[in-house]
């Protein structure tokens, strides 16, 4: 007997509307209340290292694996199709 699988339908934001006794009324996007420096979007330095250093191994293990390719095809290639 086969199962089908269970997937959880998407669920998408909620719109908020303001009410008086609610607060605030919600920021838009990239914007910042009055007075404040608006936060800066985009990816920053040490966002961009910090995605390096969770990855070194993958980054390691692909730099080694391409050569140790390349070497292969390049002995291979040398071996059977030299000029």
């Amino acid at each position: 007997m086969t199962t089908l699988p269970q997937t959880a339908p998407m669920r998408y934001p909620r719109a908020v509307v303001p009410t008086q006794s609610s607060g605030p009324a919600p920021l838009a996007a990239g914007h910042a209340p009055a007075g404040q420096p608006a936060a800066p979007s985009g990816l920053s330095a040490a966002d961009a290292w910090r995605v390096i250093r969770a990855n070194v191994w993958l980054i390691i293990v692909m730099v080694l694996a391409s050569a140790v390719v390349g070497y292969v095809v390049n002995s291979y290639l040398a071996r059977h199709y030299s000029r």
